[in-house]
C-alpha cells in the first residue's frame, strides 16, 4: 500500500496530549469512519451509539488492514467489540502490530495466522469502496 505518514493525514489537538497514541489513532479512524468529529469521540465512546454496523465493520477491518504495517481482525472480531477501547486492547493483544506494541512481548499464534488469513478473505471479498 501507499506510505502515509500519520502525522500529515491525522491533525491532533494538542490537549489530547496525554491520551496514548494508540487511542488517538483509533479515535481518529473511528470518528472518520462514522462521520464524527474526532473531539466528540473518546476510547469509552459505544461503537453502536456512534452508529458503528456490520458494514463499518468492515469497512474498519479494512481500514486497520491498510495501515503500515498492517493490522488483521476480522470483521467478526470487531463486532464483539463494545468501545474503542476495547478495539484497541483486541490490537494490542495481536502479535505483528507495530503501531501498536510500545514494550509488549507477543508471540505469533495459530490464532493470530488464522485471523490474518480471515481479514485479507473478507477483505477479498468486498467491492472497492473508493
Amino acid at each position: 500500500g501507499s506510505e502515509r505518514g500519520s502525522d500529515s493525514a491525522i491533525s491532533t489537538p494538542a490537549s489530547v496530549s496525554t491520551v496514548d497514541a494508540s487511542s488517538i489513532d483509533m479515535v481518529q479512524i473511528v470518528a472518520e469512519l462514522c462521520g464524527a468529529r474526532a473531539e466528540a469521540v473518546s476510547p469509552d465512546s459505544e461503537l453502536r451509539a456512534l452508529g458503528v454496523d456490520s458494514l463499518m465493520f468492515l469497512e474498519l477491518a479494512d481500514r486497520l488492514q491498510d495501515l503500515d504495517g498492517g493490522i488483521a481482525l476480522s470483521s467478526n472480531d470487531l463486532a464483539d467489540c463494545q468501545t474503542i477501547g476495547d478495539i484497541e486492547r483486541l490490537i494490542v493483544k495481536r502479535p505483528g502490530t507495530p503501531a501498536y506494541q510500545s514494550g509488549i512481548s507477543t508471540q505469533i499464534s495459530p490464532q493470530a495466522v488464522h485471523a490474518r488469513s480471515e481479514a485479507v478473505r473478507l477483505s477479498a471479498q468486498q467491492p472497492a469502496t473508493q
